[in-house]
């Protein structure tokens, strides 16, 4: 009754009703939301994919949690999707907004979140690896990120803003247009493009390691600590072979230089139902000069035929976040990393 004629045109700002998760109740209910861990699970579930996503198919658990980081963190993903996109793409999006990468580990849907880990997966060195290499890129950084996007304090009408680069003085004139598909709020337009310019700045490095086997421990998102003399000639992997209270034999020598300290990592707790143990890392008594026995701090030792890694306490080795996992020929596989979240 309050329109006449032919209808061509039609505006509304509107928003998402599907499952919610509430951290209060710890239960996911039905209302508005823009969290990208209830989109992703809306996106998986929804009647417009040929084969929905049972919930037996997703790990909520995983979900939930991310829910609560994307919660405290005021991460948002507000976009009308009216246009073909595929689901792996559309996935990629709802994720990168909310500074995850979504996975399947083979039975369930979840995400890997980009934050400190504090749980290491894996110990990798030369002894169960080989083919180590490190790449990295140099660029000429732009004075500013430009960023358009629907303004949500405006009615979400075309807006851009202009964020500086880190530490930039002077006049802004090379400029460089950055993408945050789903972004509507300008101050977290704010945070996260300066967030992708300090991923620039302290992640410039990527890695690559060949493991053999058909089996491994370490996937996409894992935090994983590398030992390799490749940039270091003080790192060191190798066994325990006598163990004589808090004296450490190694099958090889290990050099030690005066007034440094020094540190050996091993793994303890690996059982059958628990693969990954714990990472632990304890000081060495430091002697100078070239010796393969080594005398620990503290009443902890490593286990005999333990790999361990030598060091300095403070670079011991290198903590790496796993970015992909690739297929390599006989059955070994291609670790792809940069650097860790600290």
């Amino acid at each position: 009754h309050q329109l006449n004629g032919t209808l061509d045109s039609l505006n509304a700002i509107v928003s998402r009703v599907c499952l919610d998760y509430d951290h209060t109740t710890g239960t996911w209910i039905e209302r508005e939301t823009s969290n990208p861990a209830s989109l992703m699970r809306f996106v998986l579930e929804s009647g417009a994919l040929a084969r929905p996503v049972p919930t037996s198919g997703i790990d909520l658990a995983i979900l939930e949690d991310w829910h609560d980081f994307c919660r405290i963190k005021g991460l948002k993903y507000d976009r009308v999707i009216d246009f073909e996109i595929r689901l792996g793409d559309l996935l990629k999006e709802i994720c990168a907004a909310g500074r995850a990468r979504h996975r399947h580990d083979g039975l369930k849907w979840g995400v890997v979140i980009d934050r400190p880990q504090p749980l290491v997966i894996d110990h990798v060195n030369p002894r169960n690896s080989h083919s180590f290499s490190a790449s990295r890129i140099y660029l000429r950084h732009p004075h500013a990120f430009r960023v358009k996007f629907q303004d949500a304090s405006n009615d979400y009408q075309p807006g851009e803003r202009l964020i500086p680069w880190p530490g930039h003085v002077g006049p802004i004139t090379e400029v460089e247009e950055l993408e945050l598909p789903g972004k509507t709020d300008p101050d977290e337009i704010w945070v996260e493009a300066r967030r992708r310019m300090y991923e620039v700045m302290h992640r410039p490095d990527k890695y690559t390691v060949m493991q053999d086997g058909a089996s491994r421990v370490a996937t996409r998102g894992d935090k994983v600590v590398v030992s390799t003399d490749v940039f270091d000639r003080q790192r060191f992997a190798g066994l325990v072979r006598w163990i004589d209270g808090r004296m450490v034999e190694l099958d090889e020598d290990v050099r030690m230089v005066e007034g440094k300290t020094y540190a050996l990592r091993w793994r303890i707790g690996v059982t059958k139902d628990d693969p990954i143990g714990t990472s632990i890392v304890r000081q060495v008594v430091t002697r100078p000069g070239r010796s393969r026995a080594l005398a620990l701090v503290g009443a902890d030792v490593p286990p005999l035929d333990a790999l361990v890694h030598f060091g300095e306490m403070a670079t011991i080795d290198m903590p790496l976040i796993v970015t992909g996992v690739e297929a390599g020929t006989g059955f070994s596989t291609i670790l792809h990393m940069v650097d860790a979240a600290e």
